[in-house]
């Protein structure tokens, strides 16, 4: 019966316990300069339509997120998705950001790699 019983809660644990997670390390890099909107405001990050941060200026979030495919959008520009395959135990980096000002506005979500990734990492 204890053996059952181990099995039934092998099968209900979360994919983390298998290490069938991946992290992703969310940087919010908007400005606080001059007239931008998002001085004060929060970047709201989704993942499949879903919320998975919230985020103020120059804040960094790190997630555990399941394997697979995930497609990630700001909350404002949920048409524009990007795609990310997470596999296990790797570390990926996103940088949102959103600039506004008087005669212009930019406001976006890419995926790191490489020394950008690196550069985010350790210096948010």
């Amino acid at each position: 019966m204890r053996t059952l019983a181990l099995l039934c809660l092998c099968f209900l644990l979360p994919a983390a316990a298998s290490g069938q997670t991946g992290r992703v390390v969310i940087v919010n890099d908007s400005s606080g300069n001059g007239w931008n909107v998002g001085n004060g405001s929060t970047i709201k990050v989704l993942d499949s339509g879903r919320p998975v941060a919230k985020l103020k200026n120059h804040e960094v979030v790190t997630l555990e997120m399941p394997i697979g495919l995930h497609g990630f959008a700001l909350s404002f520009k949920k048409k524009q998705v990007t795609v990310l395959r997470i596999e296990p135990g790797q570390t990926y980096t996103i940088l949102v950001w959103l600039h506004q000002g008087f005669a212009r506005s930019d406001q976006g979500l890419r995926v790191l790699t490489g020394d950008e990734a690196a550069y985010y990492q350790a210096h948010k």
